[in-house]
């Protein structure tokens, strides 16, 4: 199967703190995007469709709110882009859960982290 990275997301308490961390490392910061249950930033260049770092921080009540509170900063999943959504893809992550989702015109899936990650000075912040 054909798949390729579409992007890491990181559930953090302020996307705009670890934005403005990562532009001093010169990344490209793209801008604020604003959901009913996060605000998200996008690191890189989505215009070549290359892989992209998704920051994420609630900004409601919710099932964000309750994963940071219940594991605190880090990777929430990581989407990959292939072909078609019936043909399995075999990828393990220990504590992670698979999902499909079809959206946008793109057949992603997403495996979630469970678990949390370590806390990392600057960016977690």
């Amino acid at each position: 199967m054909k798949a390729s990275l579409n992007h890491v997301a990181i559930l953090l308490p302020s996307v705009q703190k670890a934005a403005e961390y990562l532009r001093s490392f010169g990344f490209k910061i793209n801008s604020l995007d604003e959901f009913v249950e996060t605000h998200e930033i996008y690191i890189g260049d989505r215009s070549t469709f290359s892989a992209t770092l998704l920051l994420m921080q609630p900004n409601q009540e919710g099932s964000y709110t309750r994963a940071i509170k219940k594991r605190g900063p880090g990777l929430h999943h990581i989407a990959i882009d292939v072909l078609d959504l019936s043909t399995p893809i075999t990828f393990n992550i220990q504590g992670s859960e698979k999902m499909q989702h079809r959206g946008f015109g793109q057949n992603i899936y997403f495996f979630a982290n469970t678990e949390g990650i370590e806390n990392y000075p600057g960016f977690f912040a």
